[in-house]
């Protein structure tokens, strides 16, 4: 449907409140329900851009945009249903509808079904030449298990009226695959930048190649013949963990964390409409204090870029969405896009042998830690922009090492496709300086500003959990000493409790022993004796029951720090460290002007 509109569609289900039975809609065999219901389509600026949905969405359908609805009803909610947004007016073909052309006026979206084998859907349009209209199926990515293809022709007629055809493009899947195989964004649905080179009739042949059963209506299929309208959409993905064997293929379900002083980087894809090929610059939205961005760009015509994020070494506890929004133009408009956020499904251990299974994520989380300090941090020795016109440019950096990671380093500049070119450099583990040298004359930097990081893969032995440990630590001590304070307390009241009921028995005996003009007086001793005995139990008992609450106490501390001293024992780590970002300005060399003769 149309962005911003009311309109009705038929659900099909079973326990349909008010539903009817659904003439020839069965699955497995049983047949179904349908039920009209209306249905309005946000139509805000923002919610045109966004895909929101609790249900599965692949990383191929990442570039769709739409909502998800639930029938709402007396015992509950339905299961999601994903209704997307049309780009042009939408025709609707009856489930029912005979295998006969249609004719089409663009711009325009038709939804259909696909027919059995051998019976495409046939669609036609007038076009003049020179006209250009994308030409996008949607199928597969709405998750149904097809494989659309598309036939596009040419019609004409001879002076007998004969009609004939001849083809101008062959349509099948979207092989770009923009994420490589830890969010694969291939699929299996085609599109097609169409311009008319002549007048005339053309046709459009829709089939599903893996469609050998009657039409079905789990299968439909959306074809959109729209007017070019460049744009994007962008799917932030967190790092993958870093391997101490290069070759492993292990691939888990992240999120990007910081801990203090650290710089993460985020890759940040751009899925690319209708021909827009320009630079979107990047920026870290709503980051919490403590923590900083520069930004990145993706280049013109590349697709991807990596967004470095850093904690300062003061940074506090943290945790939230983190959200990245990219900036561009496509002639004269301007388009701002959310990012989505993608990550893996599940934990793959070798993905050489097992698929990767990936989808959208609702947010993008950023963790970051109050506690503890990067194993290694490098940065420029002054927080500036370095800026050059020719030569050689040289950047001063400092490194600051912590735990065990005393290996020599190796830097590699990314993020700069310019500086691919650029060989490593190597930082003895004795030193903490170092200076990156680029000739700007063989890297080919041109004019402009540039931000990139410098990378190393490391390994060293790192302590996590030390301030836990230590306050753990510190807690089962005093533990051990209001246990001992406790238990000396409880000796200490049992001692008295002895005593208490010694007196009593001697002050009992001499009331039984005495004479008749003595015992008034020795009685009310005898009652003092007993309630000194009875004070004496209370108070023994109370300081028994909480020398025993100590003891569980002290016996539940010492193992939470003996749980403690285990965690933050050294222990070996293979990890990618990550510069702070470094920013150059590459000013155009002058031109001297022509001497005179």
């Amino acid at each position: 449907g149309l962005p911003g509109t009311k309109a009705k569609y038929t659900l099909y289900g079973r326990n349909l409140p008010g539903g009817a039975p659904a003439k020839d809609v069965t699955v497995d065999g049983k047949p179904l329900e349908q039920l009209i219901v209306e249905i309005e389509l946000p139509g805000d600026a923002l919610a045109k851009q966004r895909l929101q949905s609790s249900a599965l969405v692949r990383p191929g359908a990442a570039a769709l945009d739409g909502i998800e609805y639930r029938l709402k009803s007396p015992h509950g909610v339905s299961n999601p249903a994903r209704v997307g947004f049309a780009t042009a007016p939408v025709i609707a073909e009856p489930l029912d509808a005979p295998p006969k052309s249609q004719k089409l006026t663009p711009p325009c979206e038709f939804a259909g079904q696909f027919r059995r084998r051998g019976e495409p859907t046939v669609l036609t349009f007038d076009a003049k030449k020179g006209d250009v209209w994308w030409l996008e199926v949607f199928s597969q990515r709405l998750g149904t298990p097809t494989d659309p293809s598309v036939l596009i022709e040419r019609v004409t007629k001879n002076d007998k009226g004969e009609e004939s055809a001849t083809t101008i493009a062959e349509l099948a899947d979207s092989d770009a695959n923009l994420g490589g195989p830890e969010f694969n964004t291939a699929s299996r649905d085609p599109s097609y930048r169409f311009e008319a080179k002549e007048d005339g009739l053309h046709r459009i042949s829709v089939r599903d190649l893996f469609n050998r059963n009657p039409t079905d209506a789990r299968h439909p299929f959306r074809l959109a013949l729209r007017k070019e309208s460049p744009d994007f959409r962008l799917v932030a993905l967190a790092p993958q963990e870093t391997r101490a064997d290069k070759n492993q293929r292990i691939v888990s379900p992240t999120a990007p964390s910081l801990r203090r002083g650290e710089t993460q980087v985020v890759k940040v894809l751009a899925l690319r409409r209708d021909g827009f090929n320009g630079e979107i610059q990047l920026a870290a939205e709503g980051l919490p204090a403590g923590v900083k961005s520069a930004g990145a760009k993706i280049p013109e015509g590349k697709n991807s870029a990596l967004l470095a994020i850093t904690a300062k070494a003061d940074a506090t506890a943290w945790s939230g969405v983190l959200k990245i929004a990219g900036k561009a133009k496509a002639g004269d408009t301007e388009l701002v896009r959310e990012a989505r956020g993608g990550a893996a499904t599940w934990h793959v251990a070798d993905s050489n042998n097992d698929a990767i299974e990936s989808r959208l994520t609702r947010d993008l989380a950023l963790g970051v830690s109050g506690t503890e300090t990067a194993p290694i941090t490098i940065e420029p020795t002054a927080a500036k922009t370095f800026e050059a016109v020719a030569g050689n440019l040289k950047i001063p950096l400092k490194l600051t090492r912590h735990g065990e990671f005393n290996e020599n380093l190796k830097l590699k500049a990314v993020g700069v496709p310019a500086l691919d070119s650029l060989g490593e450099l190597e930082v003895n583990a004795k030193t903490n300086a170092a200076t990156l040298e680029i000739d700007l004359s063989k890297t080919k930097l041109p004019a402009g500003t540039h931000s990139f990081i410098l990378q190393a893969q490391t390994k060293g032995k790192f302590r996590s959990y030390e301030a836990e440990s230590k306050s753990a630590d510190e807690a089962a001590k005093l533990a051990e000493k209001d246990a001992k304070a406790a238990a000396e307390s409880a000796k200490n009241a049992s001692d008295a409790l002895a005593a208490a009921k010694k007196a009593d028995e001697e002050a009992a005996k001499q009331v039984k022993s005495a004479s008749e003009t003595d015992k008034e007086s020795l009685a009310a001793k005898a009652k003092s004796a007993a309630d000194a005995k009875t004070a004496a139990e209370k108070t023994a008992t109370e300081a028994t029951a909480k020398s025993k609450a100590a003891d569980e106490k002290k016996t539940s501390a010492q193992e939470a720090a003996k749980k403690f001293a285990e965690k933050s024992k050294a222990k070996e780590a293979t990890i990618m460290v990550y510069s702070a970002p470094i920013t150059v300005v590459v000013k155009a060399e002058e031109k001297k002007p022509e001497e005179k003769k």
